[in-house]
This record gives structure tokens, sequence and C-alpha cells, in this order.
């Protein structure tokens, strides 16, 4: 399967560690546009919009522990959402 033929990045969406304490690394084959960390009420906890890379570092200090889902919007208009564990 290529990248082009997928409807979405879910199988293809790194996210690394997890769980994780202060930092989670993301990458997608493809550009990044943005990412957002949502609370498991729906509530966005943290967004980062213009990323010119197929990699970003989140830094998850301030947030508390929990679950959280971590959605990453890609350049051409697919996106991946996963769950993280902040310990």
């Amino acid at each position: 399967t290529s990248v082009r033929e997928v409807s979405n990045y879910n199988q293809v969406m790194s996210m690394f560690p997890n769980p994780a304490q202060s930092i989670v690394n993301l990458s997608l084959p493809v550009a990044i546009q943005s990412v957002s960390i949502m609370d498991v009420m729906g509530r966005v906890v943290l967004v980062e919009n213009n990323i010119p890379s197929t990699t970003y570092q989140a830094d998850i200090n301030g947030l508390n522990t929990g679950v959280y889902f971590v959605k990453v919007n890609a350049v051409d208009g697919k996106s991946a959402v996963k769950r993280l564990v902040i310990r």
C-alpha cells in the first residue's frame, strides 16, 4: 500500500514513547501540518500549527497524568489519531 492509497495515516504514524512523561515524538511519511492533543473529554489541551517537517517532538510537561488522544494532520489533508498515556 502506497502513501497515496490510504485514507488516513493511523497505521503509519509513529508515536513514542508511549507511555510518556515529558516528551513524545511523532512522525508521518509526509509533512505534518498540525498536532493537537485532546483529553478524554475531547478538550484540546495542546495545539501546534505550521510544522514544516515529517517529525515533531511535543513537550507534554504541562499535562497531567492520564489518557489523551493525539491527532496529527498532514499537509495532504489526511490525519492520524492515536491514544497517548502520560505518566
